[in-house]
């Protein structure tokens, strides 16, 4: 057959339809593929982005029926057994459990807990509450340096531990330093983090430090490394001490020997009579009153700070009448509406993605109408009166709601776009950090008598240039200079007291803070944990689990790096939100200035630097639930109910470490 070449060819081979027909094949099988695992996947994708889960820690709630003592940042049992003991075979109050753990830190946690270190809380005995400020001090040292003057931090923590002791103790003063001088003998397990330190600082430990070097060393096969997460550290200089202190009182540390020392490696001459003197004429300790607000028409009362300290507990209340309001502006006021028995159930309520962004919407616009107060009582251009008046709260409730509103009604609700923000990574926890401070609480559920406090210390034991290492203690103190910016006292925050005046003025919840960049972060965490169980009916679990966002004045959020990526867009869409950042962003430099103009001078950065930018805060919390049985309302308040409550009714202590700075709770 004769073909025209003179036209292209219409027809196909057999080799070219064979081809084409195995294409056709493959590209069904691959749209089958990805119709089968594909879209399912990218539907789970995009599912799990619109729910808007928060991390979750694997850390669960820990229930007790008798006491708990709860210790931050120490994974190991050790200081939350030695206030157990207390409680459980000596018949102890819950200041005798907080002071024994409070000793055992200076063991456990030796960088974050000197003897020189201050501490603040609130005890709540015979239905009493009162508040305990020890401030960190210093003693002048007039050889040491000529060219600027100098001063020397000194052991306050064991004369003020014996002061409150006296005053709401009630075991032997020398059983209350037992289980410390065990530990200091046997030795304590190191932590997690005492180990990062360890490492991180070693020329300084081998080099500086070398009177103590050995304490943080382990032989083995004639090479020496350095102690690691859980090998035990012993402290045998600390446990000679604790033992002339539990047989003599605190005031038995300041020896000759002790001035001796300072004299041999300070080359300071200090007569011991002058040191005494000096002591004695010292403020070791304030007991004062709380301040007290009062949330859901006065049926909470919240306690904290003191009535002479008190701009961060304005502040707090502020904020939280603020979100009282928002939240509740339109529930009946006549209703018994207080979140008394968060349970799991109550973590289930079914809210749009929109509602908990206007949420947090909300949350960040009080959380600044909140640094704005803060500053300006410190500035002393506000007052508590005017802060905390309800017509002012209620004028800033409205100009926040209507605020929300009009960049809501700006935008196109519907439009969403999730290509460029489809979650990349787990949600897990980000490295952990701590500030200079733990915190103790300790909850006799069978007296009702609570003691909680947070530790201060103006310098982790590595961090300055000038240290006084002992050998006769075993510790590190600190040599101030007055090139050293640094404040009289580190200002730990308080912790908080929760009272349900309903029952008989029980303390319902404590709630306390560490770590962070100083108080307005310490604020921000607490807000948002009890926004969640007071406002929000959510568990202790939750609350402290979900992630939390921070505000850096004039105008920049930051938000831990487990936020939701679906809160973070429509807070930039919907609210025009632009200036957040991730904790964990390291795009920082020089000129930027990290404080939240708490006073922590060193945070402007001389060098350029791309560490991460934002501390971890941790909020640990202590509730008492009350479970009632056969019928009986716990909310009524007749003498015949009560008396039947009483009888009737068992209480359950819950508590919860926070995953971002660890802890242990022990009790019964």
């Amino acid at each position: 057959m004769l073909i025209d070449t003179r036209y292209p060819r219409t027809y196909f081979t057999r080799k070219q339809f064979f081809i084409a027909a195995i294409s056709m094949l493959l590209f069904i099988a691959a749209v089958s593929v990805t119709l089968i695992f594909g879209l399912p996947r990218l539907k789970a994708k995009r599912d799990e982005y619109f729910a808007a889960r928060f991390y979750e820690s694997p850390l669960p709630e820990v229930l007790h029926s008798k006491f708990a003592v709860l210790v931050s940042g120490n994974e190991y049992p050790s200081c939350a057994d030695a206030g157990r003991e207390m409680l459980l075979n000596r018949n102890g109050s819950a200041m005798d459990a907080a002071l024994a753990s409070l000793f055992c830190l200076t063991m456990a946690s030796p960088h974050l807990v000197g003897l020189d270190s201050g501490f603040r809380g609130l005890v709540h005995s015979d239905q009493k509450t009162y508040t305990f400020d020890v401030i960190e001090r210093n003693f002048p040292l007039q050889q040491y340096n000529s060219t600027t003057k100098a001063s020397l931090s000194y052991p306050v923590l064991p004369l003020a531990a014996e002061l409150l002791w006296k005053n709401f103790g009630r075991v032997s003063w020398s059983t209350i330093l037992m289980p410390s001088i065990w530990l200091a003998e046997n030795g304590a397990p190191i932590s997690e983090h005492l180990a990062q330190e360890i490492r991180a600082n070693q020329n300084k430990l081998l080099n500086d430090f070398k009177v103590i070097r050995d304490r943080f060393i382990r032989f083995t096969n004639s090479t020496e490394r350095l102690l690691n997460d859980g090998e035990m550290y012993k402290n045998p200089s600390l446990a000679k001490i604790f033992r002339s202190i539990s047989a003599n009182g605190s005031m038995a540390l300041f020896q000759e020997n002790y001035v001796d020392e300072i004299y041999e490696v300070l080359n300071e001459t200090i007569s011991i009579h002058e040191l005494r003197s000096f002591l004695t004429k010292a403020e070791l300790i304030t007991i004062d009153e709380p301040f007290i607000f009062s949330l859901f028409e006065s049926k909470l009362n919240l306690m904290t700070g003191t009535l002479k300290n008190s701009n961060e507990a304005i502040t707090l209340a502020f904020m939280m009448k603020i979100l009282e309001k928002l939240t509740y502006s339109e529930i009946d006021s006549g209703l018994n509406y207080v979140c008394n028995n968060p349970n799991d159930d109550d973590d289930d309520r079914i809210r749009s993605l929109k509602e908990g962004a206007l949420e947090f919407q909300y949350l960040l616009d009080t959380i600044q109408f909140g640094a704005t107060a803060l500053a300006k009582l410190r500035a002393r251009q506000s007052n508590e009166s005017y802060l905390l008046n309800m017509s002012y709260i209620d004028h800033i409730a409205k100009q926040i709601v209507e605020s929300a509103a009009k960049k809501i009604n700006q935008r196109n609700l519907d439009y969403f776009d999730i290509k460029e923000s489809l979650i990349e990574e787990e949600l897990i926890p980000s490295e952990k950090l701590k500030g200079h401070n733990l915190h103790i609480t300790v909850y006799d559920g069978r007296s009702g008598d609570v003691v909680t406090l947070t530790t201060s210390k103006r310098r982790s034991m590595f961090e300055g240039k000038h240290k006084f290492v002992s050998n006769l203690t075993g510790m590190v103190y600190d040599i101030f200079t007055d090139n050293d910016e640094i404040k009289v006292h580190s200002q730990a925050s308080w912790p908080i007291l929760i009272q349900d005046v309903q029952r008989q003025g029980l303390i319902h919840m404590i709630i306390g803070s560490v770590g962070g960049r100083g108080s307005l972060q310490s604020l921000s965490a607490i807000v948002q944990v009890l926004n969640k169980i007071l406002l929000n009916c959510q568990t202790l679990k939750s609350s402290i689990d979900e992630s939390r966002i921070f505000y850096h004045p004039p105008n920049t959020f930051f938000y831990e790096s487990n936020f939701p990526r679906a809160y973070i867009d429509l807070l930039i869409r919907m609210f025009d939100r632009q200036n957040l950042w991730s904790t964990d962003d390291k795009r920082i430099n020089s000129s930027q200035q990290l404080d939240d103009n708490d006073g922590d001078n060193d945070s402007l950065l001389k060098e350029k630097t791309f560490k991460r930018l934002w501390s971890e805060s941790g909020v640990y919390a202590m509730m008492m639930m009350m479970t009632q049985h056969d019928g009986i309302n716990v909310t009524k308040s007749t003498e015949n109910s009560i008396q039947q409550q009483k009888q009737q009714q068992s209480n359950k202590l819950r508590s919860m470490i926070d995953y971002r700075l660890d802890g242990y709770i022990s009790g019964q």
